[in-house]
């Protein structure tokens, strides 16, 4: 199957699919599951083919899980992704998640 055929498959342009194999951008999850449906493998054999950093999906899935109604856990949070050097892991998942929102809008 050539890129193009992938792309139109999966109704996006093979310049985005590209990035996201190169890992200048990530992988949306929906994106990421008709892919696997498309070839028939799993979401983590398709994320472990990618050049993109295994934590950077793993922050993202636990980001969604976190209600930030509270702002002493919102600190405390703060706090312990920066010691652990993860800050700017989650920039780029913030930042690339408002360009790939802009586009679908």
């Amino acid at each position: 199957m050539r890129l193009k055929d992938v792309a139109d498959a999966l109704g996006t342009s093979r310049a985005f699919i590209s990035q996201i194999e190169s890992g200048s951008k990530l992988f949306p999850e929906k994106l990421m599951e008709a892919t696997s449906q498309l070839f028939n493998v799993s979401m983590d054999e398709i994320a472990s083919h990618l050049n993109t950093d295994k934590s950077v999906i793993k922050i993202k899935k636990a980001l969604r899980s976190i209600n930030f109604s509270n702002k002493e856990q919102i600190t405390a949070i703060a706090r312990t992704l920066s010691d652990e050097g993860l800050i700017d892991p989650i920039q780029k998942i913030v930042d690339l998640h408002g360009d790939a929102k802009g586009k679908q809008e």
